[in-house]
């Protein structure tokens, strides 16, 4: 638990320099399965009725008897057994994601829930937060921060969202060309940063 991006950082720390791109490949394949489940954000498919996401610390489902769980691997695993059906390819998926990089379940909600709050007419609002499902007590930090995040255009979101398919598919040159669509130094992103897309094209 401690590789997950925001471990024992604390409140205003863990939520600074929020993820610009979800940087995972099959990105697209996710969403599609995600919309077609109805679900505004992966969260939805992460948590129980009646219950809500924690997202400064890790990923965590809160409520209920058991109070406070993370969700990693094991309890993807879990759910996806659980729940089969129509949730099994996506959850999978996740689970596939997660065991590849611990800290990109939470990457991954923390853009999606930034695209829907900057999306959203009372955006600003913690109430806004809470109705999708973020634990009140972090609803407040997140929708601040959310608003001072930078905005992407449509032609920003589709390269940040399709970047690390390009790497992963060796298309370097593509990729390059896509990272060239960001804001220097990967707006505030340090992973995106740290990625290295700007390499000389060689593919």
């Amino acid at each position: 638990m401690g590789l997950e991006f925001g471990h024992n950082l604390g409140l205003r720390r863990a939520l600074r320099g929020l993820p610009l791109s979800p940087l995972v490949p099959g990105y697209g394949r996710l969403v599609a399965r995600q919309r077609a489940l109805g679900l505004r954000h992966i969260g939805d498919a992460l948590v129980e009725r009646g219950r809500v996401l924690g997202v400064l610390d890790g990923v965590f489902e809160e409520g209920g008897a058991r109070r406070r769980q993370h969700i990693g691997a094991d309890r993807l695993r879990q759910l996806g057994a659980a729940r089969g059906g129509a949730y099994g390819p996506l959850l999978a998926q996740l689970e596939a994601v997660q065991l590849q990089d611990p800290a990109a379940l939470r990457r991954i909600l923390l853009y999606q829930l930034v695209e829907l709050l900057q999306a959203h007419p009372q955006g600003a609002d913690p109430a806004t937060a809470v109705a999708l499902g973020v634990c009140p007590q972090e609803a407040g930090p997140l929708v601040r921060v959310a608003a001072a995040h930078l905005r992407l255009d449509a032609e920003q979101r589709r390269a940040v969202e399709e970047l690390a398919d390009a790497w992963a598919d060796g298309k370097v040159r593509r990729a390059a060309g896509l990272a060239a669509l960001l804001p220097a130094g990967g707006g505030g992103d340090a992973l995106l940063r740290l990625a290295g897309w700007r390499r000389s094209p060689s593919g």
